[in-house]
């Protein structure tokens, strides 16, 4: 089975739309022979793409005997950097739910003060007043920090993006502007578990099992314990011995056709050929296997 439950569209910080993530999902389990799959778009504080995810999904399922089973999903922000992985019924659609689109509001409304505080910024360092509106006239998903990362390479503050990043955005930078989500990760949870949602918390690095004993109690359902190649090997034993759930997703952005994506048992064939997607051991795979079956499956209708 082809697993992947984080991934990231236009309508947040991604490069490509659903449609052509479903694509690529399609794609990669046909070459790595992969009849079944399961897939989450996890945009940031942001559900807007789900609906033609779904329909564009039944449009091609079935399609060269390969079933693909999407999750809408969602990433949301909360304090401390810490992030919670949302995953909702197709039926129940409680993404649409005014308190779960309240979280993303005001999520999106710090964000925003943050940016506007990060142009007030460059206005010192860089002698340049940028135009926030201009800026983001064309963003339809969540309004990131990028657009103001372009336009400083742009105007010549800065040889490249990277170089941007690494001179102005990095916390104690002249232009660093903390972005702070005005919930906690126990709101969060509390709030969207209230309408049945599966919570998770995602690449969970620095997060002690104390702090997910908590979330716990406010309703967490599981860990992302594996992020990209990243195997937060304490915490995975920690949701086994727990027997809660125990997610991977590649946290992909799609930014260029080389991105992997997605989690397979079938290797790459080709010796030299690059890297598509990550492997995961057989072992591995049927240890998570059982709680995603109960826990996931059933928001799906299917078993």
């Amino acid at each position: 089975m082809f697993i992947d439950l984080h991934t990231h569209s236009t309508f947040s910080d991604g490069g490509i739309p659903p449609d052509k993530i479903i694509d690529r999902a399609y794609g990669l389990m046909e070459k790595l022979g992969e009849s079944k799959g399961l897939l989450s778009i996890c945009d940031h504080n942001n559900t807007s793409g789900i609906g033609d995810a779904l329909k564009y999904v039944e449009t091609i399922n079935g399609v060269e005997d390969i079933e693909l089973y999407f999750l809408p999903g969602a990433e949301i922000d909360s304090e401390g950097g810490r992030h919670i992985l949302a995953y909702f019924s197709p039926e129940e659609r409680a993404w649409e739910r005014n308190d779960i689109q309240d979280i993303f509001d005001k999520n999106e409304a710090a964000r925003d003060e943050r940016n506007k505080a990060t142009i007030d910024q460059l206005k010192d360092v860089c002698g340049i007043l940028f135009d926030y509106d201009e800026l983001y006239c064309n963003i339809k998903g969540i309004r990131t920090r990028f657009p103001i990362v372009e336009a400083v390479v742009a105007c010549g503050c800065a040889q490249d993006i990277d170089y941007a990043k690494k001179e102005y955005f990095n916390p104690e930078c002249p232009a660093y502007v903390a972005y702070i989500p005005p919930f906690s990760a126990n709101d969060v949870v509390q709030k969207v578990a209230n309408y049945g949602v599966l919570t998770v918390i995602a690449h969970p690095r620095g997060v002690e099992e104390s702090e997910i004993q908590e979330l716990m109690l406010s309703g967490l359902n599981g860990i992302e314990v594996m992020n990209a190649e990243t195997h937060f090997r304490n915490l995975d034993k920690f949701a086994h011995n727990e027997n809660i759930l125990r997610t991977i997703g590649s946290d992909c952005h799609f930014r260029n056709n080389q991105d992997r994506f997605g989690y397979s048992v079938v290797h790459n064939r080709g010796g030299r050929e690059k890297p598509t997607h990550y492997n995961i051991s057989q072992q591995f795979f049927d240890s998570i296997k059982g709680k995603i079956d109960e826990d996931i499956l059933p928001l799906l209708n299917y078993h």
